[in-house]
Formats: structure tokens, sequence, C-alpha cells
């Protein structure tokens, strides 16, 4: 396995700035999701890494040697495009060894390694097969097996399952998951699906406009992004202006306290508070009001109901709240309610 890092990587095309200064570090073994809006930087990063484009500045290490002069076939990193990239005049075997043959492998380790990559990616019986025969399910993960029949000690992957339906994305999502963890490679994919990216990485590198917003674990950068941008990135959320004073958050509708811990590490003065819409609660009969808790009048003015989930729009004199619930009330628009929010899930914006 191998550690990665980015430091200072700068990449421009005609004079316009695409990777500004980039910094990344990643652990040998892990799972890293690059996520970002298109133009952001994502798949050009990924091809440096390969060694498909050269930086303009700065550097790319693996295992603390940089390997900028070293050819991309002996990086020991190989990236799997979102468009497959068969070879149409070869059958699935020739496709999935063309990598072994160019390296001079005998004939009976190709067979041997062509037949264990088809039972991992569950296309056992298919080495006569051409890509035509195959179905973009197959056909990705032919592209797959192809990529590691050379063993790579790095897995670069440009939104490999992007262009499959919802049901192949989640049978590609555990395939990605399983070969990583068996292969023990470092793995890095490109993503805009900010649910795939949170579903399948140990670590997410939120990207915007060639630089690394927020880098880390799927939960803290859900619930304590550093910017509106990673916020809402990753969901809707509620946004309220107001003013930290000592151990209390003050707003125009209300005052919510805020832990001793937090306060400090804020300080006092203008803030931007958020909170997730799953986070706030519909105060009811069945439930109890509790100490800690903060409780806050409004009213109902748009329902939408989804299935499991239903979307609600409450207004608290000139500020509206998002509200999502697992479950279907009996409120009606118009209908005078208590929202009930726990302080700490509140998270404060720098």
């Amino acid at each position: 396995m191998t550690d990665i890092s980015l430091k200072n990587l700068t990449k421009s095309f005609n004079n316009k700035l695409v990777i500004d200064s980039l910094n990344l570090s990643i652990k040998s073994g892990e799972m890293v999701a690059l996520l970002g809006p298109s133009g952001c930087g994502k798949t050009t990063t990924l091809k440096m890494l390969a060694g498909l484009i050269k930086p303009n500045s700065g550097d790319i290490f693996f295992k603390d040697q940089s390997i900028l002069n070293i050819p991309t076939e002996k990086r020991g990193a190989i990236l799997v495009f979102q468009d497959y990239l068969l070879f149409p005049h070869l059958n699935v075997a020739s496709n999935i060894s063309f990598g072994l043959k160019m390296r001079g492998c005998p004939l009976n380790y190709r067979r041997k390694r062509v037949k264990e990559l088809l039972s991992l990616v569950n296309l056992e019986g298919y080495e006569n097969h051409y890509p035509h025969e195959l179905s973009g399910g197959q056909q990705q993960r032919i592209s797959l097996a192809r990529a590691l029949a050379i063993n790579p000690e790095v897995l670069l992957l440009d939104e490999p399952i992007s262009n499959l339906d919802a049901n192949l994305r989640e049978e590609m999502r555990e395939l990605i998951l399983e070969i990583h963890s068996r292969e023990e490679m470092t793995t890095i994919f490109v993503t805009h699906d900010r649910e795939e990216a949170m579903l399948v990485a140990d670590k997410i590198a939120v990207m915007n406009q060639g630089k690394i917003e927020q880098f880390g674990r799927p939960e803290k950068l859900y619930r304590e992004p550093v910017s509106k941008f990673v916020a809402e990135f990753f969901g809707q959320a509620n946004y309220i202006n107001g003013t930290i004073n000592g151990s209390s958050f003050i707003f125009e509708q209300g005052e919510i306290p805020v832990c001793a811990v937090l306060s400090k590490k804020i300080g006092d003065g203008r803030v931007t508070g958020m909170i997730r819409p799953e986070f706030i609660k519909f105060q009811t009969d069945s439930f109890s009001k509790e100490d800690s808790d903060y409780y806050l009048p409004g009213e109902i003015k748009k329902i939408n109901f989804a299935g499991e989930r239903v979307y609600y729009q409450v207004q608290l004199k000139d500020l509206f709240f998002r509200v999502t619930s697992l479950y279907q009330n009996d409120f009606q628009l118009g209908d005078r309610i208590t929202l009930k929010i726990k302080p700490e899930n509140i998270w404060f914006l720098e």
C-alpha cells in the first residue's frame, strides 16, 4: 500500500488556472473521494496522479518519493476512466490481459490472472465475449478487472459508476469496496455525487475552483462544514445570522445557549449558525419537553410528501426553516406548531 502526498500542485490550461496550490495527504490503504462540481479540477488532479498530465509546479509523492519524472507505466498507479475504453476488437480475456502481455508475462500466468479477476468481478465464463456483447455494467466490471490485472498499488477511478442506473450503481459501489479491501490498495475516486462519496469513502476532499475547501471523514464534513459551499454540497441546511455573546447565540427570533467550549473557540461577534433540516423535530404531545432543548413557535407554510420523507417549510417571524421528517404527521398547511432544536446540533460557520 502507498501513502500519497500532493504538495502545492498547480496546473493551468491556456493561461486558465485549474489547480491552485493544492495540498493533500492520503494515508496508505485509504479510500478517498474527490468531490466537487464540474470544472473544479477533480479529473485533472487524477490525471496528474496517473502521469497523463504534468503539473506546472508543485510535486506528487508516493511513499515519500517524487513521481513527477517516473513514467506512467512505472508509477504503480492505474486510472479507470468513466467511459470504459475497452478495445472493441479484443475479447474480454484479451482486454483484461493486455497490460500483462505488454509486460511480457507468460501465457499461463495471464490466463490464471484473467480467471481470478473474472471471478472477482462476478463475470466467470465471459472470457470469449466481446465488448459490444456486454451491458454497460459488465463493461465497467471488465474495465476494472483490466486495471487490476497488473496489481497496482494505487487505483484511480474517474466517476466509475455515473453511467449506470441506480441498481447497478449500488452493485458497483459494493464491488469497489470489496476490491479495495481485498487488494489492499490506496484508492482515489472522482465523483460529483455526495451520497456516493459518503457511502464509499473513508475521507472526502471537497474541491472548489482548484482548491480543497475541506478534507476529512464524511460525518465531520456533514455536521461541521467550514463554509456554506461545503454545507450545501452535502445537502440542505438552515442558516441563522446572529451574534455570539458569552454562552449564548442571539438572533432576531430568539436566543439559544452555546456550550462553553464552542463559544470560547468561536469568540464573541457576528456568526452564521447552521442546522440540518433532519436535526429539527416537531414538539408533539407524545414527546415530553426537555430542559436541554430549545423551542421555537412557527407556522407550516409548505408540505411536500416524498414517500418515507416529508419536507416542511416552517415560518418563524421572517425566518423560514426547512424541516425533514421521516414519517407522516397529521399536520396541515397553516398549522401553528413548535419546533424543537438541540443546541449541540447547531454548527457555526467561520
